[in-house]
C-alpha cells in the first residue's frame, strides 16, 4: 500500500464548485484532511451550503467525512451553518446538520421556532386568527406542577408554544397590556401593535400596574436559556428556560419541559421546585433514554454552592436529582457540555453562576456517569 496523498481544503472546494460529486468522493477516499480547514473564505462544507443550488448529496458526503458542522465562513463568523440554512429556509438541511452534531445552543427564540416549525417571522404572524387560547384565564399563571411530572397541557400553553409569542404580546392580546391591541372572543380579532409613541412614562406606569397584579408572570413560551434536543423519532424536547430579565414584570425562569411531537403535537409537564428548581443556561446532553441537564444561572440568591445536576427520562419525562462526588465544580452556567466516550460528559466555557464571574479557559471537568464523580481534566485536551 502507498502513502496517503495529502489533500487540502482547496481540493475539496475545487470538487465542490463544479458540483462532482464523484470528484469530491475520490479526493475523500484519499484522506479528509483539511476538511475543517479555512479555503477562500470558508470551509469545504460552508463552500458546499452557499451555493445558490444545494447539493444535499455534496454535503451529506462532508458530513459524513468529518465535517465540523459548526463551522462557517469568514464573512459570516457570527452565523453558523445551521443558522445561516434558517435564514434561507433551508429547513431539510438544517436537521441534517442536526443529525451530526450541530449545535442547536447558538440558535435564538426566531430561530428556534424556524427549525421546529419551518415558518418565517411574518407566517407566525399569520397563524394569530388560528390559534385558541381559551383556558388562558385559569391557566395563564400555572407554572409548576404538583407531581413528577404534571401534564399542565391545555389550549392557551399549545398555542403560547405555537406561536412563540412574547408575554407582552399575549398581554396585548387580550387588552392587558400597555399597548393598543384588543381581542374579542366572541368575534374577529383585532389587532394593532403597540404604538411606540406613547411616552416612557406611561410605559413605566402600565409595567409597574402588572407588577402589582395578583399571580406573577404569565406562561409563554418565548424563552433564552432554554436547551433543545432533538431525538431520532423527531421528537424536539425542550427543557426550562428563561423569559425577559429580571426588569420586566413577566420575568420568569421556568423549569417545565416542552414536548414537541413530528406531528406537531405538543405536550407540556411541570414539575415541583422541589423536584427541579427554575433552570436556565444549563446544558442537556442526552444519554440513552436520559437528558443530563447540568448547570443553571437560575434566581438571584438560590444558587447552591455545587454543580446541579439532573436527569430526565424520556420514557415518562420524570425527573431525579443526580449526587455527585469527586472534584464537583461550582454552580455552572451558559457552558458547553459533550458525552464523550458514551459515558463522561465533559464541561467547559461558561460563567460560574455563584457568584456570577467567568469560568476561566483552562477549567474542564468530566462527569464520570458511571461512578457520578467529577475530575478535573488537562484543557490541553481537544474538546
Amino acid at each position: 500500500m502507498g502513502e496517503e496523498v495529502p489533500m487540502s481544503a482547496k481540493d475539496l472546494v475545487i470538487a465542490i464548485d463544479r458540483d462532482d460529486s464523484d470528484e469530491l468522493a475520490i479526493v475523500l477516499s484519499f484522506t479528509n484532511e483539511g476538511i475543517n480547514d479555512m479555503y477562500d473564505g470558508g470551509t469545504p462544507l460552508w463552500h458546499a451550503i452557499n451555493k445558490y443550488t444545494i447539493n444535499v448529496d455534496i454535503v451529506e458526503r462532508l458530513l459524513e467525512a468529518g465535517a465540523n458542522p459548526d463551522l462557517g465562513g469568514i464573512s459570516h463568523r457570527w452565523e453558523t451553518p445551521i443558522q445561516f440554512l434558517l435564514s434561507r429556509r433551508e429547513y431539510e438541511l438544517a436537521k441534517m446538520l442536526v443529525k451530526y452534531g450541530a449545535a442547536l445552543s447558538v440558535l435564538d427564540i426566531g430561530e428556534k421556532h424556524t427549525f421546529l416549525w419551518g415558518e418565517s417571522r411574518k407566517e407566525r404572524w399569520a397563524l394569530r386568527h388560528s390559534l385558541i387560547f381559551e383556558s388562558y384565564p385559569e391557566s395563564r399563571y400555572k407554572h409548576y406542577g404538583c407531581e413528577n411530572p404534571e401534564d399542565l397541557t391545555d389550549d392557551y400553553k399549545v398555542a403560547a408554544v405555537r406561536s412563540g409569542y412574547s408575554a407582552f404580546t399575549i398581554l396585548d392580546y387580550f387588552g392587558e397590556g400597555f399597548g393598543d391591541s384588543y381581542y374579542d372572543p366572541n368575534g374577529e380579532r383585532g389587532w394593532r401593535r403597540f404604538i411606540f409613541s406613547k411616552n416612557f412614562a406611561q410605559q413605566v406606569r402600565a409595567k409597574q400596574m402588572r407588577k402589582n397584579q395578583p399571580g406573577g408572570p404569565i406562561w409563554c413560551a418565548c424563552r433564552m436559556g432554554q436547551t433543545m434536543t432533538i431525538l431520532e423519532d423527531g421528537r424536539a424536547v425542550l427543557i426550562a428556560g428563561e423569559h425577559e430579565d429580571g426588569n420586566d414584570p413577566e420575568f420568569c425562569i421556568y423549569n417545565d419541559v416542552i414536548v414537541i411531537n413530528p406531528d406537531g403535537q405538543i405536550e407540556i409537564y411541570g414539575y415541583p421546585p422541589e423536584v427541579f428548581p427554575p433552570t436556565d443556561f444549563h446544558t442537556a446532553t442526552r444519554v440513552g433514554e436520559w437528558i443530563y441537564i447540568i448547570g443553571s444561572l437560575g434566581y438571584q440568591g438560590t444558587q447552591p454552592d455545587e454543580v446541579s445536576v439532573y436527569r430526565l427520562s424520556l420514557l415518562d419525562f420524570h425527573i431525579e436529582k443526580c449526587p455527585t462526588a469527586g472534584d464537583v465544580p461550582p454552580q455552572m452556567c451558559q457552558h458547553s457540555a459533550k458525552l464523550i466516550d458514551g459515558h463522561n460528559i465533559r464541561t467547559w466555557g461558561g460563567k460560574w453562576s455563584k457568584p456570577f464571574s467567568d469560568r476561566p479557559e483552562d477549567h474542564y471537568h468530566e462527569l464520570d456517569l458511571n461512578s457520578m464523580e467529577w475530575r478535573r481534566i488537562d484543557s490541553a485536551s481537544k474538546v
